[in-house]
Order: structure tokens, then sequence, then C-alpha cells
């Protein structure tokens, strides 16, 4: 009884100490969500409009954006040195700016040619698995020993899901 009541004691303050670490992770799940794959599928093709007819742009779409998604993750080990803990929160937050261009692609205002939506769409894709993997992995640098770097882990998947429960 008094060890559990200790383990639930320690993990509120390791939560209350790395808690910055998590706003990057729900920046990114969530407004992924929102985007992928509700607004993607609504892009309609301007140059092929057959595509949609055919329902094969929507599909296209989708691909570029798993391809691009598995291109960031690839990439995550090659950190580039202005990207830290302090900062990603910075990042995550210019990242959810895509979704300006998305919606204006979605509504047909402005980017109205299939270049700017497929690269709309890669760079959602990119920046997911880069900075979604990113941010997950720093949240370790907010640990200072081996058992809250397992602890802080547990926490995270709660994190991720909460994120996906509300970008849904």
């Amino acid at each position: 009884g008094s060890e559990m009541c200790i383990r639930d004691s320690s993990n509120r303050e390791l939560f209350l100490k790395i808690y910055p670490a998590y706003f990057p992770v729900m920046m990114v799940y969530s407004v992924t969500l929102m985007m992928w794959p509700p607004l993607v599928t609504e892009i309609r093709s301007f140059n092929f409009p057959y595509l949609d007819d055919t329902q094969w742009w929507s599909l296209i779409l989708l691909f570029c954006y798993a391809a691009m998604d598995c291109v960031g993750r690839f990439f995550v080990g090659c950190l580039p040195a202005c990207l830290n803990k302090n900062n990603i929160f910075l990042f995550s937050i210019i990242r959810s700016l895509i979704i300006i261009p998305i919606c204006c692609s979605v509504k047909g205002v402005i980017f109205t040619n299939d270049c700017f939506s497929i690269i709309f769409v890669c760079v959602l894709g990119a920046s997911n698995g880069y900075l979604g993997s990113t941010s997950i992995m720093m949240v370790n640098e907010w640990c200072d020993t081996q058992d809250e770097i397992g602890h802080a882990g547990v926490i995270t998947g709660f994190v991720i899901n909460f994120a996906l429960a509300i970008g849904a």
C-alpha cells in the first residue's frame, strides 16, 4: 500500500518536473491528427480533375504523407545544432502553421495548383516524422536518472494517446 503511494507521488513529482517536454509532443500529434487524414483527403486536384472522380488524388496525397513521414523519421539521428529541449516547442508551433496553406488548398484559395498540395502534404508528413520522433526523444533530456527516463516513457505514452484523442 505505502509503496504504491510513494510510486504515485514520485510519478507526480516527475511529471511536474518534465511537463514542459510534453507540450511539443502534444502539439505535433494533435495538430497532425487534425489535418491528416481529414483535411488531406479533402484537397482536390486542380490540374487533373479526373483523379478526383476516380478517387486516386486522395490516395496519392496519403501516400506522399506516409512516405515523407518515414523520411522524416529516418533523419531523426541528424539533429541540427539549433534544435534542443528548450526550443523544440517553437519548432512545433511553427510546424503547426502548415494548417493555413493546407486549408487554403482545401478551399481552393491561393494555392490552386497540385504542386502546392503535394508540397504541403509532404512537409506535413516529413515534419510529423521528424518532430514527432524528436520531441519524444527530447523528453529524456528533462530526466536526471535512468529510473526517471523509464517512468517518463510511460507518461509519454499517455500524452501521445491524449494528444491523438484531442486531434481526432
